[in-house]
């Protein structure tokens, strides 16, 4: 799937991988010796990253929900390649949880990661 991905050519594709539906979907508990899914997810997104081709994921959601939580995967994500990171809180949690509570994980992690108000930005 990656290499048909990247075959498309500079940013004509990208990928996307919600745990919380992988879970869902996959059917299978995490067995001995397996690795978790965080990190075959994390691996995904690494190998797909050496293609050139973009990729993102929920940080939340199934896999953690504590806000320091959310942003070590946040951290772990960006280091692993990924570019695409979105708050696993649907917009209709934002009245009971707050916008600024909800987004302050991904906050720090992109400041942790060089991704901050000062930082270059990247060329295109």
């Amino acid at each position: 799937m990656i290499a048909q991905m990247a075959a498309e050519g500079r940013n004509k594709a990208c990928g996307f991988v919600g745990p919380f539906d992988a879970i869902l979907r996959g059917g299978e508990a995490q067995k001995d010796g397996q690795k978790s899914m965080a990190e075959e997810i994390d691996n995904l997104i690494a190998y797909a990253a050496t293609k050139g081709v973009h990729m993102g994921r929920v940080c939340g959601s199934g896999t953690c929900s504590e806000p320091e939580a959310i942003e070590e995967a946040m951290v772990a994500a960006i280091q692993n390649g990924s570019r695409l990171i979105c708050s696993h809180y649907l917009t209709s949690d934002m009245t009971f949880t707050g916008a600024k509570a909800m987004t302050a994980p991904f906050f720090k992690a992109a400041e942790r990661c060089g991704f901050g108000a000062s930082a270059p930005r990247p060329k295109l």
